[in-house]
């Protein structure tokens, strides 16, 4: 292989690199609220261990699924889908059929994110996700 080629090629796989690890760097914020929201809102219940427990299997398989899909389906989809079980999880403690809808919900954008694969999944995903979850407050907040 001649030396121009094979520089061409390692540039290209530094470049790839780079953008990996861009992409992988925007999931830290989404993380680091949902779980210090759940570790906050333990707090607030009679039985803090199962919300805890939750919040942090939420924390370390979201970073690992992360980390491990380096910016493909298995990180944007994994992450999702962690969290969707995370909620899942909730609304068996809380026994809200609500939560549960929002879970499933979360799930089934998790598995569709995955099988499709668009073009901008972080966004897509963060963006329903988080709307998702100002609506599900919302009523929260109307029944209370």
């Amino acid at each position: 292989m001649p030396r121009a080629e094979a520089e061409d090629l390692l540039a290209a796989a530094d470049a790839a690199r780079r953008r990996t690890r861009a992409r992988l760097q925007q999931y830290w914020l989404p993380l680091v609220l949902f779980g210090g929201l759940t570790l906050a809102s333990a707090g607030v219940s009679r039985r803090p261990w199962p919300y805890l427990a939750v919040g942090l299997a939420l924390a370390i398989i979201a970073w690992t699924l992360g980390w491990a899909g380096r910016g493909g389906p298995l990180a944007t989809g994994g992450v999702l889908l962690a969290i969707g079980l995370a909620y899942a999880a909730f609304a068996l403690l809380e026994r809200s059929r609500l939560l549960a809808a929002f879970a499933a919900f979360t799930v089934v954008l998790a598995a569709a994110l995955a099988a499709v694969q668009p073009a901008h999944p972080f966004e897509i995903a963060m963006g329903l996700a988080g709307a998702t979850a100002i609506a599900l407050g919302g009523v929260q907040a109307a029944r209370s």
